[in-house]
């Protein structure tokens, strides 16, 4: 078997592998016989993400040995309409495998703490699968070579995370919080899905080579109109900040928090959030060839890392601090990829990824860290030095810390004019739903339904 061969089936293996994973476990589940029991589904789970990161690992490897600047399997086109060309291209170039050598193994590694984590908990075998669920359709992501692949890629890591944020359905804070999720994720996605047509309307093909130009990344112009280039580069910083937690549509993210401590550290600390940084990193070409776009592109991650800051210093759990620092950290790739320094944003990236992966993972011990560490100094506690917020003077230091406790009310206001709307819409389209279906089934008078018996005897006569 040849290199390129034995490359194309990791390429395919790579987000196969969880993907078969979770339909394992899923069709064990709603076969209603005996519950696999949890080493089982840890080991299918745990199997399938070291197939990944094996096939990532020798992906890199082929990359790097390889001449070319990208490794590309394409399965020719899914179907073609005129000039439009809808291809199953999976691409592998410096940005993807980076990013996929680091997600494959942080995935591997949250399996691996979810094992002792989660046991005996009675959701054992839905986290499991939603987590082989989640690596599939992030894999998928980022070694998609079409906007098409990645907008599935897109949709299967906002699904997943908003089943996982309402994991404890039992109780009602964590459902509240997988809805908003869900309410931003449907109305910033709206972005990607508007801005993939409009780029299949204008280049007329969906792949990135077509739309930025043959080049591996970073290398690459994009191949359309300004004012076309303009739109389409607006339409994903919408999709990437609702994905990424970025201001003012950031609420989410802190809610997120409700979910398990594995999936919390691995998505909502790194890897999802990170999707909306990759996204943009991704389609770079389209914000170099817009100003406009640059432009507010900076002033998201700017607003982002004031707003993120300021709120994460009032907050009194490390989750939330920790979710907050997350947010500051993208909103400063946002502005390395606004400053057209791709590779600086990917480094920032994926050092942000790894430590705050790590720092989430830990934060269930972290009062015993604290502990150990005071016990250590003999009890004596370290100098932390002066506080930013103390140049502020003190009656304005007061009205800072109500606005930042408030958020500085853009939840509120978020939720007046687009969740409480939406989500009354949503209730109403329900209830309309529900009186049309009765009104179908209502049997007409004289002709009620007929009982076995009689149906027996009409077919008699």
């Amino acid at each position: 078997m040849s290199g390129v061969d034995l490359s194309a089936i990791c390429m395919i293996a790579v987000p196969l592998a969880p993907l078969l994973a979770f339909a394992f476990v899923a069709i064990a589940e709603l076969s209603r016989t005996k519950p696999l029991s949890e080493r089982v589904v840890s080991g299918v789970v745990m199997s399938a993400s070291v197939v990944a990161l094996a096939g990532c690992v020798w992906l890199a490897g082929s990359l790097w040995r390889s001449p070319a600047a990208e490794l590309v399997v394409d399965r020719g086109p899914w179907f073609e309409i005129g000039h439009y060309r809808f291809a199953a291209r999976l691409t592998i170039d410096s940005l993807s495998a980076l990013m996929l050598l680091l997600a494959s193994t942080l995935t591997l590694v949250g399996v691996r703490f979810s094992v002792s984590y989660m046991h005996q908990d009675p959701g054992f075998r839905r986290f499991f699968g939603l987590l082989a669920l989640f690596e599939a359709g992030l894999l998928l992501l980022l070694e998609a070579g079409t906007i098409d692949l990645l907008f599935m890629g897109w949709e299967l890591v906002g699904l997943t995370s908003t089943f996982l944020i309402a994991f404890f359905h039992g109780r009602e804070a964590p459902v509240a919080a997988g809805l908003r999720a869900f309410v931003t994720y449907r109305c910033c996605d709206v972005g990607l899905l508007a801005g993939a047509v409009l780029l299949h309307h204008h280049a007329h093909a969906s792949d990135f080579d077509t739309a930025f130009g043959a080049g591996h990344w970073p290398v690459g112009t994009a191949q359309l109109e300004p004012h076309a280039a303009t739109l389409i580069a607006l339409l994903f910083l919408l999709a990437a900040m609702g994905k990424a937690g970025a201001f003012p549509v950031g609420g989410w993210l802190p809610r997120a928090m409700e979910g398990p401590t594995p999936s919390s550290g691995l998505f909502y600390g790194g890897l999802s959030v990170a999707a909306g940084a990759y996204l943009l990193l991704r389609v770079a070409p389209l914000f170099a060839e817009s100003m406009l776009a640059r432009v507010l592109l900076g002033l998201v991650g700017l607003a982002t890392i004031v707003h993120a800051t300021i709120v994460s210093r009032v907050q009194t759990d490390a989750k939330t601090q920790l979710t907050y620092a997350s947010a500051t950290q993208i909103g400063i790739v946002f502005v390395w990829i606004a400053l057209d320094l791709r590779w600086l944003a990917l480094i920032h990236l994926l050092g942000h990824i790894s430590l705050r992966t790590f720092q989430l993972l830990r934060a269930p011990a972290v009062l015993d860290d604290r502990h150990r560490r005071d016990a250590a100094l003999g009890g004596q506690r370290l100098h932390t030095g002066q506080h930013i917020e103390r140049i502020v003077p003190e009656q304005e230091r007061l009205r800072l810390y109500a606005l930042a406790r408030a958020r500085f009310e853009v939840d509120s206001l978020l939720d007046v004019l687009v969740v409480w709307p939406l989500l009354s819409l949503a209730d109403g389209a329900a209830r309309l739903e529900r009186g049309v279906t009765e009104l179908l089934v209502r049997p007409r008078p004289g002709h009620g339904s007929l009982s076995g018996s009689q149906l027996d005897d009409e077919d008699l006569a």
